[in-house]
């Protein structure tokens, strides 16, 4: 069995290493462990979109907030949504994009595996 002090740091570091991504939980609004979730529960603005230059564009794992020229100008919808309903759409599309983004990511890191192994 590990002293305390080591089970406290091997916890600490697992948890620092899951920071990046997003507690599935916290999507549903079902997280229980809170700010001691080893998973990251904010989600952050890209600053590449904001200056107009995200090449992920819908796959970016950021969100994209529209400008509010663009926001004002597009038609009324028939129904209000209270903000709790916006706020599950809004973590419901990051989690589709982050999955996209997980899934092109390995598919462009198996195509390098397969170019070297080619190579040798």
């Amino acid at each position: 069995m590990r002293a305390p002090s080591q089970r406290t740091e091997t916890q600490y570091n697992e948890r620092e290493q899951n920071r990046g991504r997003i507690c599935k939980y916290v999507l549903r609004g079902e997280c229980n462990y809170g700010d001691t979730c080893r998973y990251k529960h904010k989600i952050e603005e890209c600053l590449y979109f904001k200056e107009g230059k995200c090449s992920f564009g819908e796959d970016c794992i950021n969100i994209h907030r529209a400008n509010r020229q663009a926001v004002q100008n597009r038609p009324a919808q028939k129904e209000e949504k209270s903000d709790n309903q916006n706020v599950g759409f809004i973590m419901k599309q990051f989690a589709d994009h982050q999955q996209q983004f997980m899934k092109q990511f390995a598919d462009q890191q198996q195509k390098i595996v397969d170019q070297i192994q080619r190579l040798r």
